[in-house]
């Protein structure tokens, strides 16, 4: 039915408004890749279009309506996935708001009311703003609330700290870093693991608050001396190299003289305490990396998703750069068949062969990548943001957490095809297979849950709270533990025999 904007000039500002104020706030997921102008923009095309949609020129009005009609479906969806995963970001007054505006959103859209409306996208738009809002202030610290409900679980020990104060009452202690990626040494004493930058108002020549003062940190595991670091920016990926007793860790550097960006390959000792035998400065932006110890490389993915860019192992040698238009989350390598999966996918942003992925097969002999679960026979995938999975080379199955569609894919590794599909959840950011279990454990990564998933039946079976912003979950060398990094630290779980 058709139903013309209030004639009143002070109403009718005061609607368009309204709808203006919460379309910018709808956008404002925009702001992670771009400026404050491109959300502002949005909002006021969108905005033309809700006038549009209720003037009397049939045309334009069906114009006007397929564009409202896309911009609440985004809307919508944003707040289900953000509502799903950080709800727990929003505080009472918030939510007090939101409550008003959406009562005054019912009240006003009834047949009859002919005054100022409240658009329904107002009270959409403040949960989505706060949700994001929230999130970037959480990444900044640990709420004791949620220290406690780590530490109250049986089967689950914080086994090196982000901080080494009492954690009591409501508050909530800054810190500077959290880990990202984890190893154990070869004998099961220590953990090697890199760490991420996340408070903004902290810069490299500061004390940082929290126990991690770099970028890559050693730590024995049951506590009995403090943490030793080294690195500036943040470091990600890590690939174990047993021949040559080493880690190769990637590091995203912060900007050098001049402006530039770059990154740092380094060869770390396996052993505790942390020694760095060799490093080599980049000029990318560098992220996940593997080793190939049968040719001697190691290959570290370009942030800006052009290139891999490989080295020789022993001596950080460079070599020519291989294309490859993927940022992996994770990558997982089997050093025998010299062939692994990458844990990627952005939807049509990034394709390959003309087909959108949940993830990426890749063999080193010679290089080349191959789609998995491609959008040609899983056209969903146009929709699909992925940056956890794993696989088991064994049986040929991947398995892939789509994190914007809350679903996990089985796939075929040798033919890419979907086997079974399970729903998941919004937001897992990493998944371990355990073979002995026959399960697969899925990090989400905003709600800091971590569910074991039996896969005979798709079901979860278990499930434990790590901490808020579950960035990765790793079994350890024996299978007897999980191993998980979250802004509590690094949290194990014991797992049943």
């Amino acid at each position: 039915m058709f139903r013309p904007l209030p004639t009143h000039r002070a109403q009718l500002a005061a609607t368009l408004v309204a709808f203006f104020a919460g379309a910018l706030l709808g956008f404002t997921f925009l702001l992670t890749d771009a400026p404050w102008p491109v959300p502002t923009v949005a909002a006021a095309l969108v905005t033309a279009a809700f006038v549009a949609s209720r003037t009397e020129r049939r045309r334009l009005r069906l114009v006007g309506l397929f564009v409202v009609f896309a911009a609440y479906a985004l809307w919508t969806y944003e707040l289900l996935a953000f509502g799903e995963a950080l709800y727990w970001t929003i505080r009472w007054p918030v939510w007090a708001l939101v409550v008003a505006f959406g009562f005054a959103a019912v009240l006003t859209h009834g047949p009859s009311w002919k005054r100022v409306e409240v658009p329904f996208v107002l009270p959409m738009g403040v949960v989505i703003a706060a949700c994001l809002w929230g999130w970037r202030t959480e990444e900044t610290r640990i709420r004791c609330e949620d220290w406690r409900a780590v530490a109250a679980q049986s089967e689950v020990k914080i086994s090196i700290p982000t901080i080494d104060t009492p954690c009591i009452g409501d508050e909530a202690i800054p810190i500077a870093r959290f880990p990202r990626h984890v190893s154990e040494s070869p004998d099961g004493a220590s953990y090697l693991f890199t760490t991420q930058m996340r408070n903004p108002t902290v810069s490299n020549a500061m004390p940082a608050p929290g126990r991690f003062s770099g970028s890559i940190c050693t730590s024995p595991r049951n506590g009995s001396s403090p943490p030793t670091c080294t690195g500036v920016g943040t470091s990600q990926g890590m690939a174990e190299s047993e021949p040559l007793d080493r880690f190769f860790v990637a590091n995203w550097g912060p900007v050098r003289e001049g402006g530039r960006r770059g990154g740092r390959i380094y060869a770390v000792a396996r052993s505790h305490p942390l020694r760095v035998l060799a490093e080599r400065e980049l000029d990318i932006l560098s992220g996940e990396l593997f080793h190939d110890p049968i040719g001697d490389i190691v290959g570290v993915f370009n942030d800006d998703a052009d290139f891999v860019y490989p080295f020789r192992a022993s001596t950080l040698e460079p070599l020519e750069p291989m294309f490859a238009p993927i940022i992996p989350g994770d990558t997982h390598f089997d050093p025998v068949r010299r062939e692994g999966v990458c844990c990627f996918a952005v939807g049509p942003i990034k394709t390959i062969d003309g087909h959108a992925f949940a993830a990426v097969a890749f063999a080193t002999d010679p290089f080349r990548l191959r789609p998995l679960a491609p959008s040609n026979e899983a056209p969903w995938m146009w929709f699909g943001f992925s940056w956890g999975c794993d696989w088991d080379p064994a049986n040929r199955r991947a398995y892939a957490a789509i994190a914007s569609l809350g679903i996990l894919h089985e796939i075929d590794y040798d033919s890419g095809s979907v086997l079974r599909t399970f729903y998941t959840g919004m937001g897992v950011r990493s998944v371990a297979y355990d073979r002995k279990r026959h399960r697969l454990y899925l990090g989400h990564y905003l709600t800091g849950k971590v569910g074991a998933v039996d896969l005979s039946t798709g079901k979860t079976i278990a499930e434990w709270f790590a901490g808020r912003f579950v960035r990765t979950v790793v079994l350890s060398r024996d299978a007897r533990r999980l191993i998980a990094t979250s802004n509590a630290g690094i949290v194990e779980i014991d797992l049943p025999d």
